[in-house]
């Protein structure tokens, strides 16, 4: 028997740069629906020292995550020296389809959701619950968007402005990206 020659990575739940402590038993096992490209790309960085490790495999379950993780993740897929194919269950959405769009193959069922090709940025404003209750917000900071995801401040036009500047640099990126990738025009990609 010939050890297995194929590097199984799982990719699922939210995607994040990291995960806390209390996401790992003692063992150091998992205890979340989540992912961190801290621990995918440990395991991919170790496994370079084998080399007998002959591809990857990425198995994919999730509907995405944070932007930084996923570009983590495709960047290192991008650059390695070994075919990586993705294989998506139920859902490769969003950041996690990202993540693998560099892969050579992508499997999915005809059942899977797939793509997703968007970025959101959501934030809850609690100042007419805080009128109703006569609190007033008294901003001090030291940049002109430090407050800008403050639940108590109220937002304005120009933190509106700042946000979608900032979901369309990530998105024009998404989609260049996934383009790229997936060898595909960008407007098959934005269909």
């Amino acid at each position: 028997d010939k050890p297995c020659s194929v590097l199984t990575i799982q990719i699922r739940g939210d995607i994040h740069p990291y995960l806390v402590s209390e996401s790992y038993d003692k063992d150091g096992n998992l205890v979340v629906d989540g992912t961190s490209s801290e621990d995918i790309l440990s395991v991919l960085r170790k496994s370079e020292d084998y080399p007998n490790i002959k591809a990857i495999l990425a198995v994919v379950d999730s509907y995405g995550g944070e932007v930084s993780a996923r570009s983590e993740i495709n960047g290192y897929l991008k650059q390695s020296n070994k075919p990586v194919i993705a294989l998506i269950r139920s859902a490769g959405a969003s950041s996690a389809y990202y993540a693998i769009s560099s892969s050579k193959k992508v499997f999915a069922s005809e059942l899977s959701s797939v793509g997703g090709i968007g970025v959101t940025q959501s934030f809850v404003s609690r100042t007419k619950k805080n009128e109703k209750e006569g609190l007033t917000f008294v901003e001090v900071n030291s940049g002109k968007y430090k407050d800008t995801f403050n639940p108590d401040k109220p937002v304005t036009s120009d933190d509106l402005r700042y946000v979608r500047e900032g979901i369309k640099v990530a998105f024009d990126k998404f989609v260049k990206d996934v383009a790229s990738d997936r060898k595909l025009p960008l407007d098959k990609v934005l269909a």
